[in-house]
């Protein structure tokens, strides 16, 4: 059996990358990366950050070069890439020192795009998308009702499941806490845990799931993103009817983004308008919204080193323990649908 692996930044080790040479196993691994958040790729790069990583941890220049480009680009049969030779792509960097992996020039299909201390001139160029692009966030606009939580009896309390964020990972494990009910509704504005509600926004079902949520998660005012793995549905997730309501429809205004709102303000946001999940913006522009999104979140209490992260992958079904989808609850590993409210 040919086992082959895909090396992200936390499993770039040392003890890894000693085995890996000292067994030769260049054709049996690549170095890989996950979602980047713009801000994070502003302050260290992409996968020329990992690189360099990758040499810290044992790998000469020609070893770490070699697992970022030609390894993956066979192993997803992109034949055109991943190297410098006839009949391929002639995307290429130079680099003056390859040890510290500093770039002179950057080259797409051998044309120049790209030198260091030199004045680039904007290049026109026709990136737009077919116009139901820009049309893909199909929701209505929501009403503090629509984060009411609605029960049978009028009055006492209820046992429900807790999402408990990590501070640390993008697990989610499960608690239990008692809320009180009035009116038939579960007071849960009064309590500290966070109401997260999805809602499905590509005009199929009109589904909607919801979850209370504790753990690492803010401590007031509220978010909304249609960047939510891997279904991209509506997520919002906030300590306030209010504020979510805001947060949710400043995103379904925009056609799609993250927000953040408190105290009938809207903090920070962070356009996506091209199918929910993509910028038309520079990079350096992109990189400030998220980084104003993710200062919002940090203030008010939300308690991980990737919060943007830790958010979209709320409602992530594959992820450990449980989540929450626009179908409800879901236990990830039995891929079953949980009630919120337990008996």
């Amino acid at each position: 059996m040919v086992v082959f692996c895909n090396f992200r930044k936390k499993t770039i080790k040392p003890e890894f990358i000693q085995y890996l040479v000292e067994h030769n196993l260049f054709e049996h691994f690549a170095i890989v990366t996950d979602d980047t958040m713009p801000d994070s790729f502003m302050k260290r790069g992409h996968l020329n950050y990992l690189v360099k990583k990758a040499m810290k941890a044992g790998l000469t220049p020609e070893q770490a070069i070699y697992a970022a480009t030609y390894t993956p680009a066979r192993r997803m049969g992109l034949s055109d890439k991943g190297s410098i030779a006839p009949g391929k792509i002639a995307d290429f960097v130079v680099l003056d020192d390859p040890r510290q992996f500093h770039v002179l020039a950057t080259y797409c299909s051998g044309r120049e795009v790209y030198r260091r201390n030199a004045v680039q001139e904007p290049e026109e160029r026709d990136t737009s998308f077919p116009s139901h692009f820009y049309h893909s966030v199909h929701v209505t606009p929501r009403t503090e009702d629509n984060f009411t939580l609605h029960v049978e009896q009028e009055t006492g309390s209820v046992c429900c499941r807790i999402l408990c964020v990590s501070n640390k990972t993008t697990f989610v494990q499960e608690e239990t806490a008692v809320l009180p009910v009035k009116n038939h509704e579960i007071c849960w504005e009064d309590s500290p845990y966070n109401l997260a509600v999805v809602f499905e926004r590509h005009g199929k079902n009109g589904g909607c799931g919801y979850a209370l949520v504790g753990g690492a998660a803010m401590k007031k005012g509220a978010a909304a993103t249609t960047y939510a793995h891997d279904h991209h549905n509506l997520l919002v997730i906030g300590q306030t009817k209010a504020d979510m309501m805001l947060a949710a429809n400043t995103v379904i205004e925009n056609q799609g983004g993250y927000a953040a709102a408190i105290n009938n303000t809207v903090t920070a946001f962070a356009a996506l308008p091209i199918a929910g999940i993509l910028s038309d913006q520079p990079l350096d522009v992109l990189g400030k919204q998220i980084q104003g999104v993710t200062q919002s979140l940090q203030e008010w209490g939300y308690d991980h080193p990737n919060i943007i992260m830790s958010l979209s992958t709320l409602s992530l079904p594959v992820s450990p323990d449980i989540k929450v989808t626009d179908k409800g609850i879901i236990d990830v590993s039995k891929q079953k649908i949980l009630p919120m409210i337990l008996d």
